[in-house]
């Protein structure tokens, strides 16, 4: 049966609960629509680790090109009952990763930067800057402009020896050295060699690489891009399982990457974990594979979704599709916004049209994190 809402905006579904707002201010839903959170707060974030994001006085900002940060007022920490678990108060608070959130606070025009643990607790090790975030128990750290890991007490476990890093994922955390990228373990062991041009973080076991191309200014962007490389896909051993052939590739998600350029064409397709070409003819821009189904857009014919045998389930009929979370995707068809189950049929629809998207907010400087 198809529940009819009055919200004005609305998020995805992440960890059951998804973000709505009713004129201006913001609170969540289940998956039946029944509205578990009040819409109090001016803004929120999806959950993370089972708590999410809430704000009281401020909103998302966006600076320039960087990513929206959720700044001015305070911020504090929702359960999934709703219930504050840690009170709007931080200048800024950062998601948990690993158990553990980044905050930052202001006095005295002077910043101050921790870690507190999910019962709002100080935990983690000291710090005196902004940090990266922990991920499986590590978090990137740096000195003389050099990286390396620190585990949670702060002691350096992976010395701080690389020009770039990224997050550990799946036992394995990108490194660069000399604009060379590879893998190495918690170990601080090059599984990878730094040899590729760039690297993406490790998914569904596998990881992408780039090979060849050059690294070239854009004054668009402002900064130094990589152009003209050619990708394939390494696993956690180091071993090159799929060449570096493609023109463009998505990562590996549930067994299957989308990619297009090879020796098959421009034509993006799946491929399986050896490279073997498993689904052709997949539209303009297919995306990568959620809860067994893949979005696939043909433009001005809408978009529809896939199973893994390549066959339709849904008919490309939306004008908007997202990716599935939770048994539930949104979709826009004409000017009505809501979500279908994995059958097609609109469970959830709105009687305004929402903006999916990050609420606005215009912060004076003082109000900008870091």
């Amino acid at each position: 049966m198809k529940k009819i809402l009055n919200y004005d905006s609305a998020y995805d579904f992440h960890e059951g609960l998804a973000g709505v707002c009713r004129e201006g201010k913001w609170g969540f839903i289940d998956t039946s629509g029944r509205e578990v959170v009040p819409c109090k707060y001016d803004a929120v974030d999806d959950f993370h680790e089972g708590l999410a994001r809430v704000n009281i006085g401020g909103g998302w900002h966006r600076m320039e090109d960087e990513e929206p940060t959720l700044s001015g007022g305070r911020t504090g920490f929702i359960d999934k009952t709703g219930q504050e678990v840690i009170p709007c108060q931080f200048f800024y608070a950062d998601n948990f990763h690993d158990g553990l959130a980044q905050i930052e606070e202001r006095k005295g025009g002077k910043s101050g930067f921790f870690f507190i643990d999910k019962t709002g607790h100080r935990a983690g090790p000291s710090i005196e800057h902004w940090s990266d975030a922990f991920s499986e128990g590590l978090a990137k750290t740096w000195n003389d402009a050099k990286c390396g890991f620190m585990d949670k007490t702060g002691r350096i476990v992976i010395p701080c020896i690389y020009d770039d890093a990224g997050d550990f994922h799946e036992g394995c955390a990108r490194v660069g050295r000399n604009k060379k990228y590879g893998f190495i373990d918690k170990n601080g062991v090059e599984v990878v060699p730094c040899k590729y041009a760039w690297a993406f973080d490790f998914n569904d076991g596998m990881a992408q690489v780039w090979e060849g191309g050059e690294w070239q200014y854009s004054e668009d962007l402002n900064e130094d891009v990589l152009s003209g490389c050619k990708i394939g896909f390494v696993d956690s051993s180091g071993r090159e399982v799929i060449p570096c052939q493609y023109d463009y590739a998505l990562g590996f998600y549930e067994g299957l990457a989308m990619v297009k350029g090879d020796d098959d064409g421009h034509e993006p397709v799946f491929v399986d974990k050896t490279g073997h070409v498993v689904i052709r003819s997949v539209g303009l821009r297919p995306t990568a594979f959620s809860e067994g189904l893949a979005c696939i857009d043909f433009g001005k014919k809408g978009g529809g979704y896939i199973d893994k045998n390549g066959q339709f389930v849904i008919p490309a009929r939306f004008d908007t599709a997202c990716a599935f979370h939770n048994g539930l995707a949104m979709v826009r068809e004409g000017r009505t916004w809501g979500f279908i189950d994995k059958t097609g049929q609109m469970v959830i629809e709105y009687k305004t049209e929402p903006e999916p998207a990050l609420a606005k907010f215009d912060a004076p400087d003082d109000d900008i994190p870091f």
